[in-house]
């Protein structure tokens, strides 16, 4: 495996960071899953779908953004981290609608296909509306 070069902080922070993260929600995660029961009430509920999230967030956060660091080799990292981040925080959501959907009995394939594309969407939509930096020959007005 490459070794991976940490020439800028931010790349350092984010690492250090998701990697805490990654550790701190699997435990809680796991604490979830083996001492809570759904049928507790609301706490339990939440509890697990909100640690789901962050496991997923975190974990598929880190892998994303090594995955972009090997293939793509940007010179800028912070917009690695960004993309990495935010595409991260869509698959957990989706994880996580389709988790609740599935838990009150109304999951079925095309909700699954609707969902998908919903957040397909979502995604198009933020990498099309990327803000365009001012023509340094025309001054804005």
């Amino acid at each position: 495996m490459p070794k991976v070069c940490y020439n800028f902080p931010m790349q350092r922070q984010f690492t250090v960071i998701m990697s805490l993260c990654l550790v701190l929600f699997g435990g809680i995660f796991a604490f979830t899953i083996i001492k809570l029961n759904p049928a507790q009430g609301l706490f339990a509920l939440i509890a697990f779908y909100l640690s789901t999230a962050l496991v997923i967030l975190s974990f598929f956060s880190l892998m994303s953004f090594f995955a972009r660091r090997l293939i793509t080799n940007n010179e800028s990292h912070f917009s690695n981290i960004k993309i990495s981040f935010r595409q991260s925080l869509i698959l957990a959501l989706f994880v996580d609608l389709t988790l609740f959907i599935a838990s009150i009995n109304l999951l079925t394939w095309w909700d699954i296909v609707l969902l998908g594309l919903s957040l397909v969407l979502l995604e198009l939509y933020f990498e099309s509306n990327k803000v365009k930096p001012i023509d340094s020959k025309r001054q804005a007005i």
